[in-house]
C-alpha cells in the first residue's frame, strides 16, 4: 500500500491486489484506517468490492473502488498484518490519530538482465514497521534490525517488489510494495 494525500479524497491508499486469474490490480482509493468491521482487510486477505474504471487514469491495472462495498472473503494464506495505515478526515467520519511521518526514506537497490535499479520504498509498512521498532528499542537497532529483514532473511526466504508507476508520470517507475513470498515446494500431480 502507499500512502497518499489528495484534495478529493484526503488521506488515503493505492493497494495492490492479485485477481484469481493473477493478474495484478491497483485499487484506489481505500481510507484503509477508516475501514471497519468486515471491510477491514489484512495483507493476505481475500476481498470483494464492486468497482469502476477510473475516467481520468487509463492504466489498464487501475481500479476505482467503492470504498462501503469492501468485504473480506477469506484468507489466501497465514501472514503477519501490519496494523497502519493512512487516513482521510471528513464531517462523517471519526477523528484519528496523526501518523508519524518516518524520519527515513527507505531505497532498495538490486541488478537484474536489465540493469541496475534503485527504488525508494514507498510501501507505508516499511514505515509502520521502523517507527513501531523504533517505539521499542531505539533509532540505531531498528536500522540493523531493518537491514537484517530486508537485506537477508526475505532474500533468504523469497521476495518480491509490486513495481508501478503514476498516471502523470508514466515513464516514472515506483516501489509501493515489498512482499515476503515463502518459496514453498510445489506438489506434483500424476496425471
Amino acid at each position: 500500500m502507499t500512502r497518499s494525500t489528495s484534495k478529493q479524497y484526503g488521506e488515503s491508499v493505492c493497494c495492490a491486489g492479485v485477481t484469481a486469474q493473477g493478474i495484478w490490480k491497483r485499487l484506489y482509493p481505500i481510507r484503509f484506517r477508516h475501514l471497519q468491521g468486515d471491510q477491514s482487510f489484512s495483507r493476505w486477505d481475500r476481498v470483494i468490492f464492486k468497482y469502476r474504471h477510473p475516467t481520468r487514469d487509463k492504466r489498464a491495472e487501475r481500479r476505482h473502488v467503492f470504498e462501503g462495498t469492501i468485504s473480506v472473503d477469506g484468507v489466501f494464506r497465514e501472514r503477519e498484518s501490519y496494523r497502519a495505515a493512512a487516513q482521510q478526515e471528513s464531517y462523517f467520519d471519526q477523528k484519528l490519530a496523526e501518523l508519524e511521518p518516518s524520519s527515513y526514506a527507505f531505497r532498495f537497490s538490486f541488478e537484474d538482465e536489465y540493469g541496475k535499479h534503485s527504488y525508494q520504498d514507498g510501501d507505508w509498512e516499511t514505515h509502520a514497521m521502523f517507527l513501531r521498532e523504533r517505539h521499542r528499542t531505539s533509532e540505531q537497532a531498528t536500522l540493523r534490525w531493518m537491514s537484517e529483514v530486508f537485506n537477508e532473511q526475505y532474500p533468504r526466504k523469497g521476495m518480491a517488489f509490486a513495481i508501478g508507476n503514476m498516471a502523470k508520470r508514466p515513464q516514472t517507475w515506483q516501489l509501493p510494495g515489498v512482499i515476503r513470498l515463502d518459496e514453498s515446494p510445489q506438489s506434483e500431480l500424476a496425471l
